[in-house]
């Protein structure tokens, strides 16, 4: 292997971890919150605004139901706000998903939606539809990525241009 290729090597190897390392992920939003009947928690988180990827939402944790006399149902959504609307309402909402709780019945919830677009916002509703049973905590994490993460595919572009550079550059001095 000749040096411009272990220099394109180790260029890709790091940036690759560069790329993929992160101390804190801006797009997951930790959720702890209690759920009470008549009192519906809607959590906003700005987005980074891109037309041209998708953007998927995730729900991952765990909810219980604190009444150990009366099971409950937990209504969960996504929504966005899409400003290009024709209908003039920006706020939009995934299918719900409903989720019934036994009393005292805590359970693990996984639930994803893609959306066409990266909107500007986006965010978790959670509410009680029943007045018997509850209140519910939620535990878990609000995960929220375009796909690809643009960010990514320009860290990823001016890597592999500042590799490329120093390979031509010691090509041409020698």
């Amino acid at each position: 292997m000749n040096a411009t290729s272990k220099l394109l090597v180790a260029g890709f190897v790091l940036l690759l971890c560069t790329s993929t390392a992160s101390a804190h992920d801006p797009s997951s939003e930790p959720i702890d919150v209690t759920v009470v009947f008549g009192q519906p928690i809607e959590m906003f988180f700005p987005n980074e605004f891109d037309l041209i990827h998708d953007k998927i939402l995730t729900f991952e944790g765990s909810v219980q139901n604190l009444d150990l006399q009366a099971g409950t149902l937990l209504q969960l959504r996504f929504d966005w706000l899409d400003p290009s609307d024709p209908t003039g309402d920006p706020h939009k909402f995934s299918p719900p998903v409903f989720i019934e709780l036994g009393p005292g019945e805590g359970r693990g919830v996984f639930e994803t939606y893609t959306i066409p677009f990266c909107p500007q916002q986006v965010s978790l509703d959670l509410s009680l539809l029943s007045d018997s049973g509850g209140p519910v905590e939620v535990h878990g994490i609000f995960s929220h990525h375009c796909v690809p993460e643009p960010g990514t595919w320009v860290l990823l572009a001016s890597g592999l241009a500042a590799v490329l550079s120093v390979a031509h550059r010691r090509r041409r001095q020698k």
